[in-house]
Order: structure tokens, then sequence, then C-alpha cells
């Protein structure tokens, strides 16, 4: 596998892990690897064995191609459109500038994730407003009825 795979691999299991709230130790262990190898697959300096991907994956009911990162769909197959336009838009151009792969992976990892953060804020604030509107539809319902 390339570097390029094994990075993008590498931020996939980071991201399950996360979503599962568990540290990197509690992760590997329960898929019978080491701390350290596991530390060494995130990184995209080591590669994991199948094996090891087909437990993530059956374990987090998730698809393999998800967790190798071929697709954005937990479920699905399909290449992953969004990931590629990031290399194309963002990666590749700063490349050029003499920035490192990783470098430039992790910084918009971690403005995604950041942006993500604030868009559930908003999306939890939104559905607030709805449930505070059906309530006051239903209480002004209640009241004509009167």
């Amino acid at each position: 596998m390339n570097y390029e795979r094994l990075l993008i691999l590498g931020n996939r299991l980071k991201l399950i892990r996360a979503e599962a709230k568990l540290k990197q130790k509690d992760f590997a262990a329960q898929f019978g690897v080491s701390a350290t190898a596991y530390a060494g697959y995130e990184t995209g300096k080591h590669e994991p064995t199948i094996d090891f991907l087909i437990k993530v994956a059956d374990k987090y009911e998730l698809s393999l191609d998800y967790v190798v990162g071929r697709s954005a769909g937990k479920e699905g197959l399909i290449e992953d459109e969004f990931t590629n336009a990031i290399t194309d838009e963002i990666i590749n151009p700063f490349m050029q500038e003499g920035k490192r792969k990783s470098e430039i992976m992790e910084e918009v990892y971690n403005n995604m994730s950041e942006e993500m953060i604030g868009l559930k804020k908003q999306m939890e604030d939104f559905k607030q407003m709805i449930d505070d509107e059906r309530k006051k539809e239903m209480e002004e319902n209640k009241k004509s009825k009167k």
C-alpha cells in the first residue's frame, strides 16, 4: 500500500476510534494488537493486516471500503469523491509550495473537524427551533379550540 493510502487509512482509523470514544491502547486491545503497532497504523508508519481491518469493519458494522478510506459512506462501496476533491483542490497545490503532504492533510483534517463541530451545533440549534415552533403551534391550536 502506498504512503498516501496509508495516511488516508490512518485518518479513517483515528476517526472510527474517536467516534468510539476510545484511547489508542483500548481500541488496539479489542483487536489483539499492541498499542505501539496501532499507533503506527494511525500515523501511516505501519500497514495493518487485512484480518485487523476486517475485525474493525465487523465490530463497528462498517464496510471495509469505509474503513480503508475508499468510500465516504459507512455502508457503501462508492469511491470517495470528497477525498479526491480535497486532494485535487487543497493538498496538491500546497505540496507545490513545498509543504509536506502529511502536514497539509493534518491541517485540513483539523480545520474540517472544527467546521463540522460548528455545523453540528448549528443543526442542533435549528432542530431546537423546529421543536419550539411545533410546541408553539400546538399551544395555539389548543387555545383556538377553546
